[in-house]
């Protein structure tokens, strides 16, 4: 059975007034609490995390960077953008994949790491090591593009540079 004190207690704790005042810079319950638990995050903060988000801030920029060129070629904003859609397109929507899951897996850092996480962090390390790996694998097929003809010439050449090396080399 409810006294009227209790009922009155309970009215107050759900009123209005009590609600709006949590979002007010005056209230002491945001601004004592709220403010324990931010020096708290900014105590945490150390030169790892530091260098962490150096790191993270250069991978989610190449990320951006390569999301915009793909898109500026896809929207065939200069010059050279139908050429390379139309010689190249798996290497083009390989550029894009991998430029918008690095932009994805930059901003998860980010969350990790202002949030302090762990979890996103977990997934960030996971994650980020098949996408190094594909950014490798598109490094070296847009690499072997672009060079394929002059390897071929140089070693070609670096045959007839021996002159008679390359029969010595065969008939041992």
């Amino acid at each position: 059975m409810t006294t009227p004190g209790t009922l009155c207690k309970r009215r107050s704790m759900f009123s209005l007034t009590r609600t709006l005042s949590r979002f007010s810079g005056r209230s002491q319950l945001s601004s004592s609490a709220f403010s324990a638990r931010r020096k708290a995050n900014l105590a945490r903060f150390g030169k790892s995390k530091v260098a962490f988000l150096v790191f993270n801030t250069g991978f989610t920029l190449a990320g951006l960077s390569l999301s915009l060129f793909t898109l500026f070629t896809w929207l065939s904003t200069y010059t050279l953008a139908p050429l390379i859609r139309l010689l190249h397109p798996p290497l083009l929507i390989g550029i894009t994949i991998i430029g918008f899951a690095m932009t994805l897996i930059g901003l998860l850092g980010y969350l990790g790491a202002f949030a302090h996480k762990k979890a996103a962090l977990g997934v960030y390390g996971v994650v980020i090591w098949p996408v190094v790996i594909g950014t490798i694998v598109v490094g070296y097929g847009a690499y072997k593009v672009v060079n394929d003809g002059r390897w071929n010439q140089e070693l070609s050449g670096a045959w007839d540079g021996f002159g008679d090396g390359r029969g010595v080399v065969q008939t041992k």
